[in-house]
């Protein structure tokens, strides 16, 4: 439900301040959302207050995972979309498997394992939203067709 109310509210902040500060914004949520949650269920706190600070950080990390893959789209030259796309898809693929792999080690290595997570995937993403605040470019109002590469 939070996701649903996240994305009307994301998409017309893109269109409207740049997609790059949705993605810097919602990195910054998503780490908010998932310390509070974690927190909060290690607190016992009601069920609800967890609940929503699930929904925060689940809905902000889709959020910025589809404005991140507006960005990489909308970035390249037409003709190189689809591989773009096809190497974004490896890496979420190769991204998942760690991730699954966390949920084995983190029990073994903490005795929390929201404390685990944490520990673990909260550094990857603030570096993510240190990148993109620092050298990706804004994709908003791109003229498609004039993209072409350009040395960094």
């Amino acid at each position: 439900v939070i996701y649903a109310l996240i994305m009307p509210v994301a998409g017309y902040l893109g269109d409207k301040l740049g997609r790059k500060k949705i993605v810097v914004g919602g990195g910054i949520m998503t780490i908010v959302g998932f310390a509070a949650f974690n927190v909060s269920a290690m607190l016992g706190l009601h069920p609800y207050v967890v609940g929503v600070f699930y929904g925060v950080y689940l809905g902000c990390w889709w959020t910025t995972v589809d404005f991140t893959n507006m960005m990489s789209s909308e970035s390249v030259p037409t003709y190189n979309r689809g591989s773009v796309a096809g190497a974004g898809n490896l890496i979420a693929l190769v991204s998942g498997f760690l991730g699954f792999a966390l949920t084995i080690v983190a029990p073994l290595l903490f005795p929390r394992i929201g404390f685990g997570y944490m520990t673990v995937a909260i550094p990857f993403v603030l570096l993510g939203v240190i990148i993109m605040a620092l050298r990706v470019k804004e994709t908003k109002g791109v003229d498609m067709d004039s993209i072409e590469y350009q040395n960094i």
